[in-house]
């Protein structure tokens, strides 16, 4: 029985796509994105919705290739320049706060950089776009 065991964990070293797929929780995703590191996570959307993402490593052109899966079928597929990820791999991070923290008063005594919406609808706008669900 030992000698099955050991060739079935072998078996699942020499052919890892055969072992069953890994899904964590996004929520430690900006650790993943600054190094461009593959892996897939599964995270709720506001309207209570899963939400898969998924880095996939870098393209020819050295950049972070990141897919969203939305709710609704459609698929955000990102390219990623170095000072893009790193950017909202910061955001992200700095989005962790605990809801009711008086985030405000952090910025004024310059412990947390400021969450800048414009700058990440900008790489959105210039480093993704949305692939439409096919009907």
């Amino acid at each position: 029985m030992r000698i099955i065991g050991l060739a079935f964990i072998i078996y699942l070293i020499a052919f890892p796509c055969f072992a069953k797929e890994t899904i964590i929780d996004c929520k430690n995703i900006d650790q993943y994105l600054p190094d461009c590191l593959p892996m897939k996570c599964k995270t709720i959307s506001n309207t209570g919705e899963a939400i898969t993402q998924e880095i996939l490593g870098f393209n020819k052109n050295k950049k972070c290739i990141h897919k969203q899966y939305q709710p609704n079928g459609n698929i955000m597929n990102c390219a990623y320049s170095e000072e893009s990820r790193k950017f909202l791999a910061l955001q992200i991070k700095n989005s962790k706060f605990e809801p009711n923290r008086k985030i405000n008063e952090d910025i004024k005594n310059k412990l947390t950089p400021v969450y800048e919406p414009d700058l990440v609808e900008q790489i959105f706008s210039n480093e993704c776009e949305i692939t439409k669900k096919k009907k």
